[in-house]
């Protein structure tokens, strides 16, 4: 039965680390897809030859929404779950269940700490 616990271990923590790298991907695809739109925008807004219909349905959709409290929590379900697993780890590891406290707190942490890590890359790339 130790075997099959390790074997599990080892599928949940490669598994968790693939589906973080894999997020991280589709959220960087998806700001580079945004920084096009933008540059198509802005390009179009340029050109002189636009009528006053066009010019102002492109700087409406260039205009930002409000947005109310659920897109604040939205925006960080992926945080507050990861501080939550943060502490059940914390919580486990104080109960004795130490293999399984230590892989839960070392998903959460990683996935508490990824958009800082991404912003981080993307920062350097702007400037390498």
């Amino acid at each position: 039965m130790r075997s099959f616990e390790g074997i599990l271990a080892f599928f949940l923590f490669f598994g968790g680390i693939f589906a973080l790298v894999a997020l991280g991907n589709w959220l960087l695809r998806r700001g580079r897809e945004r920084e096009k739109q933008l540059e198509l925008l802005q390009e179009a807004l340029r050109r002189d030859d636009l009528d006053a219909p066009t010019r102002q349905a492109l700087l409406e959709a260039l205009r930002p929404r409000p947005h109310g409290s659920m897109h604040l929590l939205r925006g960080n379900w992926l945080f507050a779950a990861a501080w939550i697993g943060i502490f059940a780890g914390i919580a486990m590891l104080s109960t004795g269940s130490e293999d399984e406290g230590v892989a839960v707190l070392m998903v959460s942490i990683a996935v508490a700490t990824l958009p800082f890590a991404l912003r981080e890359l993307d920062a350097r790339r702007r400037v390498g």
